[in-house]
């Protein structure tokens, strides 16, 4: 299962080819793991199914990212520990990273089992579509769990040099996905149940994968006993703490597309009804294959940086950032050209022509597509170097996430923009959040020596993470 990489003598170029390749291609299984679900959905069960989907889709996006802040967090410190030789303290912290992940997921999974019906309308779902919206988390919430063991795992996984096993976890998860999906969906005709039971037991797969690797097959980190002392319960609460920390922009990450996807929801069905969120959807549905992509470039960079970082090696923790962003760009105005150009075909994948969702959704994807080129920038900019952190980037995701709001109002309530305003106000809330960054980046340069700005955001990121990780260094304890 062991891949031959060492990520501190390794060509950069080869070492990053060697972990995206397998990379992308388990992120594209798992996109294929939620619009396979959508296909069938849209196919099987109607576009209401489809708008109910979409209105519980936050609540995955939450969960996944809970998983994405502990698996970034504690792989940044495992990492570091491995370049020093400190495989204990390596294999405790991922340990820490998982159970505190997993515990808190299933906390959030059971208070919203409990309120499931105030959860559905406060999601937006309407009085048509709320019988709909409980039947699909009913069967899902009590799989979450495993969304977040396979979100983190991921990262340790890749992280004890076994990007091909991680690729294999998506992708088994995905095929099962498919084959109930259709079982479930169009043999048994269990409708809305089908579908998310199908999901939940594909996704269960995965997250049982990656457990089992961790505790029977990995090489070089696996999960260690924690003891159940005082002590050592309140230093895995603090070490808790700092993995949050150094994960919380990739939560930020998931948090704000769930917002988006929450607040697109709103104003579809305000303005638009049920059709207007069942088209939504579909560019919600087409969304994470763009995202798994910038995701898998974020992670395959990750473990280079942090472990390069750890050895005191910066200009290949230079060279693989510069790569990663460059990758990252050219990836987001291809998805744009794509999306333009197809986009009639990708909307025929999810319902059929003579639905009144087909031409809102044919309408609007272009310019959804538009944000595309921004997103790349500013979730590769968060999530290469997770240690940049806290108020920055907490202000850059709210700047984004509030101007995306007033154009979604703006935009949908104009004539003109009746039908495609909320997909124009997620592309318009990128652009604007990279246009405050690079406003202030260039106010800051000022005062300094000229720069080009890209370099300069660069260098100064790296500048906040050794800051960030050299304090972690002195201050974290594993046990």
């Amino acid at each position: 299962m062991k891949d031959s990489i060492d990520f501190g003598s390794m060509d950069i170029s080869t070492l990053f080819r060697k972990l995206l390749v397998p990379t992308v291609l388990g992120m594209v299984f798992s996109a294929i793991f939620v619009i396979t679900d959508g296909i069938f959905v849209g196919k099987g069960i109607g576009s209401d199914a489809l708008a109910a989907v979409n209105i519980t889709a936050p609540l995955f996006m939450i969960a996944t990212g809970i998983g994405l802040m502990f698996g970034v967090g504690g792989s940044v410190v495992a990492s570091i520990y491995l370049s020093q030789g400190k495989r204990k303290a390596a294999n405790i912290n991922i340990t820490q990273a998982l159970v505190f992940s997993t515990f808190i997921v299933l906390v959030m999974s059971a208070l919203c089992f409990c309120f499931v019906g105030p959860l559905g309308c406060l999601l937006g779902s309407s009085d048509r579509l709320l019988p709909l919206v409980i039947e699909y988390m009913i069967w899902y919430l009590p799989f979450l769990v495993f969304y977040e063991l396979l979100s983190t795992g991921m990262f340790f996984i890749r992280l004890d040099g076994s990007p091909n096993y991680a690729m294999m976890c998506n992708a088994i998860a995905a095929i099962f996905n498919i084959i109930f999906d259709y079982i479930f969906i169009f043999e048994f005709g269990w409708g809305m149940m089908g579908a998310a039971f199908a999901t939940s037991l594909g996704t269960v797969v995965g997250g049982l994968m990656t457990v089992i690797y961790l505790t029977r097959f990995s090489r070089n980190i696996h999960l260690h006993r924690i003891k159940l002392s005082l002590k050592s319960l309140m230093l895995t609460l603090r070490n808790g703490g700092y993995m949050i920390k150094l994960g919380t922009s990739a939560f930020i990450s998931e948090a704000s597309i769930a917002c988006m996807m929450f607040l697109g929801n709103y104003v579809f069905i305000h303005h638009l009804g049920e059709d207007g969120v069942a088209a939504f959807s579909i560019a919600c549905y087409f969304f994470p294959i763009i995202f798994m992509v910038y995701n898998a470039i974020a992670q395959s960079a990750q473990p280079i940086i942090s472990y390069n970082f750890g050895a005191g090696q910066p200009d290949r923790v230079r060279k693989a950032l510069h790569l990663a962003i460059r990758t990252a760009l050219i990836c987001g105005i291809s998805f744009f050209i794509i999306t333009f150009l197809c986009r009639q075909n990708i909307v025929s994948l999810f319902i059929d022509r003579s639905c009144p969702a087909f031409d809102i959704a044919v309408n609007g994807i272009p310019y959804f597509g538009v944000g595309f080129i921004f997103f790349c920038r500013q979730y590769d900019r968060h999530r290469l170097l997770p240690e940049h952190r806290t108020r920055s980037t907490s202000h850059h995701h709210h700047s984004s996430a509030g101007s995306g709001i007033h154009a979604d109002r703006i935009l949908c309530t104009s004539t003109c923009f009746r039908s495609t305003g909320n997909m124009v106000g997620c592309s318009v809330g990128r652009i604007v959040n990279d246009s405050l960054y690079y406003r202030n980046l260039f106010q800051r340069s000022l005062h300094g020596p000229p720069t080009m700005s890209i370099f300069a955001t660069w260098m100064h990121s790296l500048k906040n993470s050794a800051t960030n990780i050299k304090y972690w260094k002195v201050t974290y304890r594993p046990y």
